[in-house]
């Protein structure tokens, strides 16, 4: 009975660690198969992973770490903007940090051309009411004397076509295991943001038809103390996946007391 019991259980952590949170939330990160970096690429590379540790598919590392991208976002006190940015495009890119009753922060100003895979210096502080409701939006200018200026601003969640511009992974305990920071060390929240910053149905004069590509590799960061849960809230209602672990637990436990009794 005890053989039968560990496959319910182990059945039960299968099915859990399987299911795909890109499917889930409706988000595919594309790798471009043409010689373009993808995040996947970018992620290994900041963090030193070859081999065996390293990942070979960007919706592989949203699947570990990724939250649900229409979560809202707080800030637990001073925050941080670490160094990890990418702009490889002929656009302009602000990004902006909007908290209730403050003026709008301005958290990274990327010129055109930027790629720097690095995380090593801090390029933002801000000292943020804690607790405070935080969002975020991505202002992209193009200016050239060969074509119409044109802009458009991304926001986090659901924009206005419906889509999802900017990815959210918590990587606060990859974070801190890389790095080797524990107890008082260790930082309570790490997330890397992702944007995919050229907006559905965009034409530029000059550029020809040129496609989304959602490969989410374009303005890369990472911050400090913000996270999806709301400060000084309960959540008591288990996620969907550990309701299904407790579901095939307790199914396993049911028939390991139906045999003791017919014993």
């Amino acid at each position: 009975m005890k053989k039968i019991l560990f496959v319910f259980i182990a059945l039960a952590m299968f099915v859990a660690v399987a299911s795909v949170k890109a499917d889930m939330y409706g988000i595919n990160i594309v790798d471009d198969k043409n010689g373009n970096v993808n995040f996947y690429q970018i992620f290994n590379n900041i963090f030193g992973l070859t081999g065996t540790a390293a990942y070979r598919a960007s919706n592989d590392i949203f699947n570990e770490f990724g939250v649900d991208p229409t979560s809202s976002w707080y800030t637990l006190g001073e925050t941080e903007v670490l160094k990890v940015v990418r702009n490889e495009s002929g656009f302009t890119a602000k990004l902006w940090a909007e908290v209730p009753g403050k003026e709008d922060s301005l958290l990274l100003d990327l010129p055109k051309v930027v790629a720097q895979d690095t995380w090593l210096s801090t390029v933002a502080e801000t000292d943020f009411a804690q607790n405070s409701p935080i969002d975020f939006r991505l202002d992209v200018l193009r200016t050239n004397t060969n074509s119409p200026n044109v802009s458009w601003s991304l926001t986090s969640g659901y924009n206005d076509d419906g889509r999802v511009y900017m990815l959210g992974l918590d990587i606060t305990d990859f974070y801190n295991a890389h790095l080797g920071l524990e107890g008082s060390d260790r930082i309570d929240s790490v997330i890397m943001f992702l944007w995919e910053d050229w907006l559905l149905g965009q034409k530029v004069v000059g550029w020809g038809n040129i496609e989304t590509d959602w490969d989410y590799a374009d303005v890369i960061y990472i911050m400090t103390n913000v996270s999806t849960e709301e400060p000084n809230k309960i959540y008591s209602t288990p996620e969907p996946a550990t309701l299904l672990v407790l579901g095939f637990g307790a199914i396993g436990a049911g028939f390991a007391a139906r045999r003791r009794m017919k014993g």
